[in-house]
């Protein structure tokens, strides 16, 4: 998830940065841009990887700042795109169990989401929000976790990531009243109203509980008078409900001035969703020498990931519990400014044998130095399942030229792993956006 070569670079700069980076926290002085990503290491200070979350605490607190200072430090209002992640190794809890996450700034909660323990280990579990209009200065975003149930939950990976933008490119957040979804595409909530002075890259992600449903769900985004369909993605219906779910997804390229967005649903039998909220983050198109528009692909074509992966792997992601396949890939303009990245994607699953613990992960690229911009490790017993991620880095300058891979693994032959077995890949697609990353890490 980090750019190592830069990380070498500003490390032999000043020792200070080392203090914050060794510990995984990247959050840049004060911008207009402001970024941060805090990750967890087995001995990242001041929380570090892997933790109990019981159920005779309240809240328990599992990322924060660099010493719990200051990580989203905005020299303007700015809007806020939030998103975060851990995976779950192991539990006392029953599968059923729920527990809960919250995302704060500066102590204050900004939304709260509820996800199922579940019965295979490990696994990702994603979240997300936004802030229509942070004002201008320093703050401190942290994520919080409670048991609901009997049990405990060991969470690692711990990972928050927030990018900020000026907060005059056309942003909303609304949470939706309940939903029924049928054979026919139905619309989410309302739709959220953009105004932007200028064109925008627009991110977009929603949050919900499914409260019952027995068949694969499908979901897909318009702006104003747009037909939904054109790209759903799909992801099952879980096994215990309800249970939450988060969809990430974008919008390159809306025209300056005022329009709509729109999320739809639809399931082939009845569902219902409850606890609705979506967000859109507009994001400048492109500026002159400040800002390179969205770049995204997909593909369609189907594609049978073996344990035999392909013959030439990543070099930025081992292949140590598993080989991996490219199911998609990209270049990106050349630039040697240093960028933030915040990237969004989807794999759609057409099915699997032997085993459904796999991983997704995006690879980074420029001839001289590599570097995962995210990886997510998933277990499905399902033959139609979706998923849904993100990814980010700081301080990565494109170059001469920089090439994007999303690539797939199932794991074998780690701990309890099967050896053999494959996905069957669907539908995918990634978009990367690159933001100015002009001020220098905290130290």
């Amino acid at each position: 998830m980090r750019a190592f070569l830069a990380t070498l670079l500003l490390l032999a700069a000043s020792p200070l940065l080392a203090d914050c980076i060794a510990n995984g926290h990247y959050s840049l002085a004060s911008s207009a841009f402001p970024y941060t990503e805090d990750l967890t290491r087995p001995t990242s200070q001041p929380l570090h990887d892997g933790m109990w979350v019981a159920d005779e605490n309240d809240w328990t607190l599992v990322q924060t700042a660099c010493s719990e200072r200051t990580n989203v430090n905005a020299s303007v209002d700015v809007t806020l795109l939030v998103r975060a992640s851990f995976h779950i190794g192991k539990t006392t809890a029953a599968p059923d169990a729920i527990f809960d996450v919250q995302l704060r700034v500066d102590g204050e909660p900004l939304v709260t989401q509820s996800r199922r323990v579940g019965d295979q280990f490990p696994k990702s579990f994603r979240f997300g929000t936004s802030v229509e209009r942070l004002p201008a200065g320093n703050h401190l975003l942290t994520m919080w976790v409670r048991m609901r149930n009997p049990g405990a939950i060991y969470v690692g990976l711990q990972w928050i990531t927030a990018q900020g933008v000026p907060a005059n490119n056309g942003s909303h957040r609304v949470l939706a009243d309940d939903v029924k979804l049928g054979s026919d595409w139905t619309t989410i909530g309302p739709p959220l109203a953009l105004t932007s002075i200028r064109d925008i890259d627009a991110a977009l992600q929603a949050s919900f509980s499914v409260a019952s449903a027995v068949t694969p769900l499908s979901f897909d985004w318009t702006v104003d008078d747009e037909k939904p369909g054109a790209r759903p993605g799909v992801v099952a219906a879980p096994l215990v409900q309800p249970d939450g779910v988060m969809v990430f997804d974008h919008r390159g390229w809306i025209d300056r001035g005022s329009h709509t967005v729109q999320l739809w649903g639809r399931s082939d039998a009845t569902a219902e969703l409850k606890e609705i909220a979506i967000d859109a983050v507009g994001f400048p198109h492109e500026t002159p020498a400040k800002v390179i528009p969205l770049i995204e692909a997909s593909a369609d074509a189907t594609i049978v990931a073996t344990t035999a992966g392909d013959p030439q792997q990543p070099l930025a992601m081992s292949a140590d519990c598993g080989r991996w396949t490219k199911i998609l890939e990209f270049d990106m303009p050349g630039d040697r400014k240093d960028f933030s990245w915040s990237v969004d994607g989807y794999v759609e699953l057409l099915g699997h044998d032997v085993s459904g613990y796999g991983v997704v992960g995006v690879e980074v690229d420029t001839g001289k130095a590599q570097t995962d911009v995210g990886m997510f490790e998933f277990q499905t017993d399902q033959q139609h399942e979706g998923f849904y991620f993100y990814g980010d880095c700081s301080k990565w300058s494109p170059g001469e030229a920089t090439h994007v891979s999303l690539w797939i693994r199932r794991i074998e032959g780690c701990g309890v792993a099967p050896l053999g077995g494959s996905f069957v890949v669907g539908k995918r697609w990634l978009a990367v956006k690159l933001l100015p990353s002009q001020t220098p890490h905290l130290p």
